[in-house]
């Protein structure tokens, strides 16, 4: 096992006994959060109606994310990321000990994640303040003949930086909206700060989700509340 304490894995409840068979053991259940960007084009289609054809949709839908976008922080710089540079580096050196468990964020692993995948529609933003770094947060976009949603992959801050994820969240729903898609998905651990913020912003928890395993190679143990997981430790979009 080359040294790892652990090894690490999403599984869904078809699994069944063989999980625990082949060694894995539930560490923590995270859980799907959604929060819709056009109420109004979402209710059109699911009518079918042609969403477009109607402007009162279009005025309705901006007028409800501008009510969810109002606690703005002018504190805090958000810009667009095409290649992970050392700020990615040393926000990981800055963060990295305020949680307990957690996969290395730096540079190197969120433009391999992220940046460096020219066959999905993925994008990063980098939060500072001031000169200094103070979170990320990406994307994945979907669509099919019929609309456009998105998944958020990772929102990394300090966990007691609630005004930098929630700026990080608010600047992605802005962006999307922006981009036509209709909704957002995001996996969360319940009652982690994360999940708080993403309330804040609007976003509500649905029963689905993935439990979150570890294979154990040693004796130690971890209690839920040690880790920081998100969707972008698998492949789970």
């Amino acid at each position: 096992n080359f040294g790892a304490p652990f090894q690490i894995g999403f599984h869904y409840g078809g699994w069944g006994s063989v999980r625990e068979r082949l060694g894995w053991r539930p560490a923590l259940r995270l859980v799907w959060m959604k929060s819709l960007l056009r109420p109004s084009a979402f209710l059109a289609r699911r009518l079918g109606l042609n969403a477009a054809r109607f402007r009162m949709t279009r005025v309705a839908d901006s007028l409800f994310n501008r009510r969810l976008d109002r606690d703005q922080n002018n504190e805090i710089v958000i810009g667009r990321v095409q290649c992970a540079g050392e700020d990615f580096d040393r926000l990981w050196q800055n963060l990295a000990h305020q949680y307990k468990v957690l996969a290395v964020r730096d540079r190197a692993w969120v433009q391999w994640r992220y940046l460096d995948a020219p066959e999905v529609d993925q994008a990063v933003f980098l939060a500072r303040r001031g000169a200094e770094p103070c979170g990320y947060v990406a994307y994945r976009l979907h669509h099919d003949a019929h609309k456009a949603w998105a998944v958020i992959l990772d929102c990394f801050a300090a966990p007691e930086d609630g005004a930098a994820t929630r700026a990080l969240l608010q600047r992605a729903r802005r962006e999307l909206f922006a981009r036509g898609v209709e909704s957002i998905a995001a996996l969360v651990v319940p009652g982690s700060p994360l999940y708080a913020e993403l309330r804040r912003v609007g976003f509500w928890a649905r029963r689905q989700g993935f439990d979150f395993s570890i294979v154990p190679y040693t004796a130690q143990s971890f209690a839920a509340s040690d880790w920081f997981v998100t969707g972008a430790e698998g492949d789970v979009v």
